[in-house]
């Protein structure tokens, strides 16, 4: 993977727009109302249920989405991110796996700003089932940036083979899942996101993914090693649209049910605007 040297001027940067999003109109930051003298941390989306006088009304007024302020007692207990490297990632341009990447070291640099402890996991690559990294101090996204730096879209094992794993992040309060998700079922996510925990899921795929071309293609699976030529004519087109359209119109309906934060979005879109979908939905 390659990273600018502004990028982490520019995950800077959406950290401060992120916290922006907790001052009041005065200015002042929003720790001060917090809650029984504990320090600001952040926001998570309202659960049904939870105390109104926890929303941010602010905010409500400003995105028109109800979150609740975290203090950095409920943040800070531990965060993971899980991220998919394996083969399939490597398709683009823009590479799925580069957008991942950077998705993954801005969410790690945010929550160690929010005080909490963050995991980061890299399925795939070389046949490595399982990379991971326990940070707990903002100076640690720099081995994130490093893990991530290193990565290689290759092998088969993506998120499934983390969720098998979802032991080693039981106590985390927050877990993010980052990939293309072509090998979870909708149902086996959503287990995630029991006990209180807030699940939070990006599926990134590419414009050609999301809007193939017509015109004669030649596919390649780059996991399975299969190839096929295709004349894409509108009647193929529209058929494979309407097959994606019915898988994400389920990952939507039983992620809102399960309350659960999903959101698929293209390669084209800016990493910045991929994490503000992801925390903010």
């Amino acid at each position: 993977m390659i990273f600018g040297e502004d990028f982490l001027s520019r995950v800077e940067a959406l950290g401060g727009r992120l916290q922006a999003l907790g001052q009041n109109p005065e200015g002042e930051r929003a720790q001060n109302s917090a809650g029984q003298g504990q320090e600001f941390a952040g926001h998570r989306p309202y659960r049904p249920g939870e105390d109104l006088r926890q929303l941010d009304w602010n905010l409500l007024a400003r995105l028109d989405k109800p979150f609740v302020r975290v203090t950095r007692h409920e943040s800070g207990e531990s965060w993971a991110v899980l991220l998919d490297a394996s083969a399939s990632m490597g398709v683009g341009p823009p590479g799925k796996l580069q957008r991942a990447a950077e998705c993954a070291v801005a969410l790690v640099s945010f929550g160690l700003r929010s005080g909490a402890r963050v995991s980061l996991f890299a399925s795939g690559g070389d046949g490595q089932v399982l990379r991971r990294l326990e940070l707990d101090a903002p100076p640690d996204v720099a081995a994130a940036l490093e893990l991530c730096a290193g990565l290689k879209a290759a092998g088969s094992c993506g998120l499934q083979s983390l969720l098998m794993r979802a032991s080693t992040f039981a106590s985390c309060s927050r877990v993010f899942l980052v990939g293309d998700l072509f090998d979870l079922k909708p149902a086996a996510v959503m287990a995630l996101g029991r006990g209180g925990r807030q699940l939070r899921v990006l599926q990134l795929l590419a414009p050609l993914e999301l809007d193939p071309e017509l015109g004669p293609r030649r596919f390649w699976d780059p996991e399975g090693g299969a190839e096929v030529e295709l004349d894409l004519d509108r009647e193929l087109i529209e058929a494979y649209q309407r097959s994606l359209d019915g898988e994400l119109e389920a990952w939507r309906r039983l992620a809102s049910s399960h309350g659960v934060g999903f959101s698929c979005r293209t390669t084209r879109v800016d990493f910045e605007d991929l994490v503000l979908a992801l925390l903010l939905g």
